[in-house]
């Protein structure tokens, strides 16, 4: 953090207009420190370090000006003001190409205001670091040649800590700014160690790390424009403005595009688009300076283009009842569709035309697509519907009129592809008649039904069986003609049961509990359902022989 001892704060309360604009420039401290280049260019790098500051609401004298080095091997050397520091200046000055100017303090006095840059040395390299792009007046000191160490502690890793800078010139009118190494950057913003890192500190005391090559630590001019937004449509009015920095204005003027700005000297003003303009296209800002220097930027604007609508359906018809369709639309920003959706792609199932406003920021178009579900519905009369075997039957089609071919399943076995057609039942039964109808569109619908044949109901229940183990007549089972299943309970002679069956089981002659039954009568109650539904009950008595 940056931290100050004792400042001054020589505020006076009636203040000149001209004091008013001088204090408006500077800080209210003693000085502030601004910036350090601490990774200097030039060998040695000792001799080439600068540190830069700016001077209060009071004059400022070198003399009284004490610097404790980060590096404390280095000891403050003073100052010298000399021929050869005069001549350094002025070799400095023939290298700066824009309109700046560098001047060393006469008699060591640095003004209110003045920006001020500390070279660590009169030996200082005047190309190592570059001051060809200074725009701006700038007071020049130079420390005694004799230190040629580096003041200053480049990139290292966290485990180095950090590096305090403290500058006094006198009682009550110090600063002290304290970075990280470790934080230093190189030219592509990365952490690391290359000649060109500075840090630059705010008036709070934070650092900020930086690395614009061999450059020496002075404030480059910079304008930056931008644009209300850059996405444009025919005819709008743009709001554009740009953004000076270290640069003292004499004049300003936008240019470009095709269209026309409402004031094109001021710096904040608006563009309206004009007919020309296509696709991308820029915008240019140019500053000019007191001096005849100048800066310039460029927005890049972008008429957005028309709209070409498209509307797809997934998958492709034809449709039948049942089936879902995407419908997908593209070639804007927006979409709303006739039933209220708004995104691309909806879903629908319902006969209908559907149309979609395709839009983006300019314009819009209108898509549509009708959407058939096509159906077809079976349907068919049995006659008869039951009887006995053989039974013939006549099934007549009553499916809708759009239906193109039938396929019948009689449930015995048989099928038939005509539209109306006859088929004997030889077997009794219960049979599911199944019809599947299909359109031209492939669409299929199924009716059913159902045929029962009937046939002998007799059923055949023993008297008498002997379950023995001589493998004769071992199991007491009721049979029949056309029986499809049987169950029985079997009670003794008092009424209670012995045991039960289901599924044509039988009996075998022990009870419930798998104890073999006694000799004897017992009764029996039996149900025979036959193959086309039917159940007929039968009871009597049986005896078991041992």
């Amino acid at each position: 953090m940056k931290q100050r001892t004792s400042k001054r704060l020589r505020m006076l309360i009636l203040l000149s207009a001209f004091s008013l604009k001088l204090m408006a420039q500077t800080p209210a401290t003693c000085f502030e420190i601004e910036s350090i280049l601490v990774a200097a260019c030039g060998s040695p790098e000792g001799e080439n370090e600068m540190v830069r500051f700016i001077v209060g609401p009071n004059t400022l004298n070198v003399v009284d000006l004490s610097v404790s080095w980060p590096n404390g091997g280095n000891p403050y050397l003073g100052i010298c003001e000399n021929a050869a520091t005069a001549a350094k200046v002025a070799a400095i000055n023939a290298t700066i190409v824009s309109c700046g100017l560098i001047l060393e303090p006469p008699v060591g006095d640095l003004p209110p205001g003045a920006k001020v840059i500390l070279a660590t040395s009169t030996n200082v390299s005047v190309v190592a670091n570059s001051f060809a792009s200074l725009s701006d007046t700038i007071y020049m000191i130079f420390q005694c040649a004799g230190n040629v160490t580096g003041h200053f502690k480049n990139y290292g890793p966290p485990s180095t800590g950090s590096r305090t800078l403290q500058m006094n010139f006198g009682p009550g009118c110090s600063d002290v700014v304290t970075y990280f190494p470790n934080q230093l950057v190189t030219q592509n913003g990365t952490q690391g160690d290359q000649v060109g890192a500075y840090v630059n500190f705010s008036a709070s005391g934070g650092a900020s790390y930086g690395n614009d090559g061999c450059q020496a630590i002075i404030q480059v001019p910079n304008i930056q424009a931008q644009a209300g937004q850059t996405i444009v449509c025919p005819g709008d009015t743009i709001s554009v403005s740009a953004n000076l920095q270290n640069f003292s204005l004499s004049n300003s003027l936008w240019s470009g595009g095709s269209g026309s700005f409402i004031n094109p000297n001021s710096l904040a003003t608006q563009y309206i688009v004009g007919p020309a303009d296509v696709g991308d296209f820029p915008l240019y800002i140019t500053a000019t300076g007191n001096c005849g220097a100048f800066i310039s930027d460029t927005i890049t604007l972008t008429l957005n283009g028309g709209i070409i609508a498209s509307l797809q359906a997934d998958p492709l018809p034809p449709y039948c009842k049942g089936d879902v369709v995407k419908l997908i639309a593209a070639g804007g920003d927006q979409y709303q569709w006739s039933n209220g959706a708004t995104a691309a792609n909806i879903e629908v199932s319902e006969n209908g035309t559907y149309i979609v406003t395709v839009s983006n920021a300019c314009f819009s178009q209108i898509d549509s697509m009708a959407i058939t579900f096509s159906e077809v519905n079976a349907n068919f009369i049995a006659t008869p519907k039951s009887g006995l075997a053989p039974l013939p039957v006549t099934f007549s089609d009553e499916s809708s009129n759009n239906a193109t071919s039938w396929n019948w399943d009689f449930g015995d076995g048989f099928i038939s592809t005509d539209q109306n057609t006859t088929h004997i039942y030889n077997t009794a039964g219960l049979f599911p008649v199944t019809l599947k109808v299909t359109n031209l569109e492939g669409c299929i619908s199924y009716a059913y039904s159902e045929i029962t044949v009937t046939g002998d109901t007799i059923t055949f229940i023993p008297n008498a069986f002997s379950p023995n183990a001589d493998t004769k007549n071992e199991m007491f089972i009721p049979v029949g003609a056309n029986v499809f299943n049987t169950s029985g309970i079997i009670y003794n002679r008092w009424g209670g049961i012995v045991t039960r069956w289901e599924n044509s089981e039988g009996w075998n002659g022990t009870d419930e509990k798998g104890k073999k039954a006694e000799e004897g009568i017992y009764i029996y109650d039996v149900r025979s359902t036959y193959v086309w539904g039917k159940t007929k009950r039968y009871t009597g008595w049986v005896m078991l022989v041992r």
